[in-house]
């Protein structure tokens, strides 16, 4: 079975995961064989309800080079308290047309003293305040922030789920906490199979990234190269000495393998160019983007998020974390931070983490809301100055309903299998 387009890039963990979720499998192409016959739209059909084709040129992939790169979307680092409870908040604000400001916002939060990452999305409500309501919650009302955004800081009100408790929040833009400073960028494009026609099937390609602005040159060009592997892959990466080349090569081979896959089904008849407004079912979409977990002094966690949609009920993505040692300008592992035969020690906790994390009791068994009822660390985990946490993307714990799921360990909790350097950090 052929992978979809954009799979190359995907650590194979991921890979596993999403292909389980791919509803059909993807089609097989001849290498090389760029040849098409694309179905007549006078609605002559064949026997059999098929429709009859005819030969012509098909649109071919176009040789030009990336969109300009564009700051369509910003990061903001900010720092301040719930209360008397300090927090730092790593948040982006994306493109949204359909939201009333136009954008909308995503990130994590984690309390300075526990660590944990807690995720938060929302938008500007019609008063024109900035509402971000907090994923952490399974059962009841989700807690939110609600407040005034400006060019400084963000200051309002913090709700708990069930409404009982309200306290006020300040949080302010900062860098100088030794956090990194980061430029945003993105591109998109798109693929038409069929210009000329009003409803062809279309393929779109968008990534979202950013770029480092240490003091450093070396930090700069070391995350620079790991960003880049974790965008486009090893493969590419090493391939290509430039992020523009990479990206070249990546999106014209998913525009190849979309061109060469609508191909297929138009010879063999599945899309019916008759009712050309059925075209819509067939257009993909492929999305890569980049989101801060933990931008402190000594350690970043980025999570390189991967999307695609080639047609079915739903897309699939999945989320690679990567937690990076700034000084030492290095990828950590697993083994750097928890000792030989740490699994028992960690499974128990990630257990009592989805009890928390969903409200189950300990007499519940974990089957509730997982598919089993005993759950594994997996390899992809990243850290925080207090703990460390692991994300499981759909389907390889839970329903695709149950999304993303990610879990949260103190070091504290696991003292015992944790290396000395990471808990004097707790």
């Amino acid at each position: 079975m052929k992978t979809p387009p954009m799979m190359s890039r995907v650590p194979l963990w991921v890979l596993i995961f999403l292909l389980a979720a791919c509803s059909e499998n993807p089609p097989e192409s001849k290498e090389g064989d760029t040849s098409a016959t694309v179905v007549s739209t006078d609605g002559n059909r064949e026997e059999g309800g098929k429709p009859t084709a005819s030969v012509t040129d098909p649109t071919p992939i176009p040789d030009d080079d990336l969109p300009t790169p564009v700051s369509a979307w910003s990061y903001h680092h900010l720092r301040g308290k719930i209360k008397d409870l300090a927090i730092t908040m790593e948040l982006c604000r994306l493109p949204a047309a359909y939201e009333a400001d136009g954008y909308r916002y995503q990130g994590y939060y984690r309390y300075d003293r526990v660590g944990g990452p807690i995720a938060v999305y929302g938008s500007v409500d019609s008063a024109g305040w900035l509402v971000l309501y907090e994923t952490a919650q399974w059962q009841g009302g989700q807690p939110f922030f609600r407040g005034e955004w400006s060019a400084d800081e963000w200051r309002g009100k913090w709700t708990s789920g069930d409404g009982q408790r309200t306290y006020n929040f300040v949080l302010t833009k900062t860098e100088s906490d030794g956090s990194l400073a980061f430029v945003t960028r993105s591109i998109m494009d798109t693929f038409l199979l069929k210009p000329q026609w009003s409803t062809s099937p279309q393929a779109t390609y968008q990534i979202d990234w950013v770029e480092p602005q240490a003091d450093s040159n070396a930090l700069n060009r070391f995350l620079q190269r790991e960003i880049l592997r974790g965008l486009v892959g090893d493969s590419l990466a090493n391939r290509h000495g430039s992020l523009e080349g990479a990206l070249v090569a990546d999106k014209r081979a998913y525009f190849q393998e979309y061109r060469d896959e609508m191909i297929r089904l138009i010879k063999e008849g599945l899309i019916d160019t008759v009712d050309m407004d059925l075209f819509h079912s067939f257009s993909y979409e492929q999305t890569s983007a980049v989101f801060i977990y933990c931008n402190s002094p000594e350690i970043l966690t980025l999570g390189y998020q991967y999307y695609y949609f080639t047609g079915g009920a739903h897309g699939n993505y999945a989320t690679s974390i990567v937690t990076y040692d700034l000084p030492a300008r290095r990828v950590i592992t697993l083994n750097e931070v928890l000792a030989p035969g740490f699994e028992p020690i960690l499974s128990v906790a990630l257990e009592q983490a989805v009890r928390r994390k969903y409200g189950l009791t300990e007499q519940a068994p974990l089957s509730e809301v997982l598919f089993d009822d005993v759950i594994a660390p997996n390899e992809n985990f990243g850290l925080t100055e207090k703990g460390i946490f692991f994300v499981y993307p759909p389907y390889e714990i839970a329903p695709y309903a149950a999304g993303e799921i990610e879990l949260y360990v103190p070091f504290t909790d696991i003292a015992q299998v944790v290396q000395p350097r990471w808990l004097e950090r707790s």
